[in-house]
């Protein structure tokens, strides 16, 4: 049963808007479902126990935090466990990607966990898949970025940050990131 407006809102809106991407495989039906946190491999991956879909692995949609290895990856991880485990996770859920996660939209009590990351400065608005987000996400994300790299606060404290999709493109050239 969904328990937020914003979700329902957002789950309508991806069927509206994004017809022509179900046939382009990856998207499905959306979907959202009620759980516990079970584990976190990162900063915006977590294993989520369902009572329909069992263990649910999920991609947060729309933020994209620092991979193993690079600054603030504890930092960001420690943040999404301390969100997930204080109440019950609502997942919605509207694609796979090519691990075979589900990505999905996350919230808790405390509200939107990728818009914490972010505001926290603990991630980047991921903005390679920012056309699955609603022009209010978009917008609001954006915003939290911009003032969390005003504020200097998390990973915008350090000199240049690598964004974790630079890291991963090195890692496939053999190189290292920082």
């Amino acid at each position: 049963m969904l328990k937020s407006p914003a979700l329902t809102l957002a789950a309508a809106l991806l069927v509206i808007l994004l017809p022509a991407a179900y046939a382009a495989g990856g998207f499905h039906e959306p979907w959202t479902e009620t759980g516990k946190f079970v584990s976190a491999p990162d900063g915006d991956t977590l294993k989520v126990r369902t009572p329909l879909h069992g263990v649910v692995t999920v991609r947060i949609a729309g933020a994209d935090t620092p991979e193993h290895g690079q600054g603030y990856w504890r930092v960001a991880k420690a943040h999404l466990v301390a969100m997930v485990t204080s109440s019950d996770v609502t997942i919605g859920c509207y694609k796979t990607d090519r691990y075979n996660r589900e990505v999905c939209r996350v919230r808790t009590l405390g509200g939107d966990v990728a818009e914490s990351l972010v505001a926290a400065g603990l991630a980047w608005h991921y903005k390679r898949y920012e056309s699955e987000q609603t022009e209010d996400e978009r917008a609001r994300y954006a915003d939290l970025e911009q003032r969390a790299r005003a504020k200097r606060i998390g990973l915008w404290q350090e000199p240049g940050p690598m964004a974790p999709e630079d890291c991963r493109k090195a890692h496939r050239n053999g190189q290292k990131c920082h």
